[in-house]
């Protein structure tokens, strides 16, 4: 006689236990545990990853020194490659001709633009040196008002960290200049100042508005006030510059010396135009 045939009872594997498992060289995985499987089994080609493609720009370009070691210059675009003994010091800044990255590679090269050789500002995707926009300089008829209401000081040279003159134009003076400069890696514009009483260069950003040339008519004309409260007689021809004197009477007629005529100039992209934000002033004799 055969015994009977006894079905093991049914065990319910714990969570996380481990049904299946793939042993590799530097440990073990996962494959699958009671919750399901964590692997499919794959018969296709493995996929090999792409390297990066080469990169390369050529043109004058602009960076400044990081890396508080400075940068060694080399005679090719290799971190491998001859150095010349030469550095580039912390915070220097200096000039391109060609921005190299080569092919597989986290490494970003510059070529100077004397001739010396290679630089590496970017290794192993670590930055070495800062990318800085380019100068610009612009010649031409200009003309702006003070549009900050704190006063715009006089710079003795087109930079941030430049001195103060001592000089300061207030809200709504008007004046033209001949040159704006845009200095290395700086985000501000300077506009040079060219007066009988004020030699300098006024920061743009935030403190100047762009107008066209204001149009004097020379005087006297006669004005009689219409506003119901009367008029302040101003400093600058500015809507909100500081009040000079007293209030002129409603209804009262006065004698001006001439009127100034103020338009705001907008820049576009493609071409420039004029709105039609027009204010006059007069001048009061």
């Amino acid at each position: 006689r055969t015994a009977p045939h006894r079905t093991a009872p049914h065990r319910t594997a714990p969570h996380h236990a481990i049904c299946n498992a793939m042993q590799r060289n530097a440990g073990w995985i996962f494959a699958a545990t009671n919750g399901g499987e964590l692997l499919e089994r794959y018969n296709g080609k493995p996929v090999v990853e792409a390297t990066s493609p080469e990169e390369r720009t050529v043109g004058d370009c602009y960076f400044r020194v990081l890396h508080k070691a400075g940068l060694r210059i080399r005679e090719e675009a290799d971190v491998s490659a001859k150095d010349i003994g030469e550095l580039l010091m912390h915070n220097k800044v200096f000039n391109g001709s060609e921005v190299y990255r080569p092919a597989g590679v986290e490494n970003t090269f510059v070529r100077l633009k004397d001739g010396r050789g290679w630089v590496c500002v970017v290794r192993n995707s670590l930055l070495a040196g800062e990318a800085l926009s380019p100068p610009e300089s612009h010649d031409g008829d200009f003309w702006y008002q003070v549009n900050s209401a704190k006063p715009a000081p006089v710079m003795d040279a087109p930079s941030a960290v430049a001195l103060t003159t001592g000089k300061q134009m207030g809200l709504g003076m008007i004046f033209g200049s001949r040159r704006k400069v845009k200095p290395l890696g700086c985000a501000d514009t300077f506009v040079e100042l060219n007066t009988q009483q004020v030699n300098g260069w006024v920061k743009e950003t935030g403190q100047l508005k762009l107008i066209t040339e204001p149009q004097w008519k020379e005087g006297p004309f006669f004005y009689q006030v219409l506003h119901p409260g009367g008029l302040r007689v101003r400093i600058n021809p500015h809507a909100n510059s500081n009040v000079l004197g007293e209030i002129i009477p409603p209804y009262s007629v006065i004698q001006v010396e001439g009127t100034l005529t103020v338009e705001e100039r907008v820049v576009a992209t493609v071409a420039t135009a004029t709105t039609a934000t027009t204010a006059t002033a007069v001048a009061v004799a």
